[in-house]
């Protein structure tokens, strides 16, 4: 990405090195939802990426885990059926939910 600055619809203006931050952060994010998936765990743990400090209000962690689990569950369970049935299909791989 060939920027200087970037500036959200929110917070302060940052460089692309925090842009490359928090791309890391969704793609772990992604990984650990999909893990935890994968292994029957439910939303609540998955696990959270060290890259910023957790919220103080608990609920933005309750309803981001929550969205991903559901997001991403459908996705594995939808793949996992085209896999069974011998319709193997990409699906659209977003990072966001």
């Amino acid at each position: 990405m060939d920027v200087d600055h970037v500036i959200p619809g929110h917070g302060a203006v940052v460089g692309i090195e925090e842009v490359e931050k928090q791309l890391k952060f969704l793609e772990t994010l992604k990984q650990n939802t999909i893990e935890a998936i994968e292994n029957g765990r439910d939303h609540d743990e998955i696990v959270l990426p060290a890259t910023y400090p957790q919220p103080d209000e608990g609920w933005v962690v309750e309803r981001t885990t929550r969205r991903w689990h559901s997001y991403y569950g459908e996705r594995c369970s939808r793949s996992r059926t085209d896999v069974n049935e011998g319709q193997h299909q990409e699906h659209p791989n977003a990072v966001l939910p």
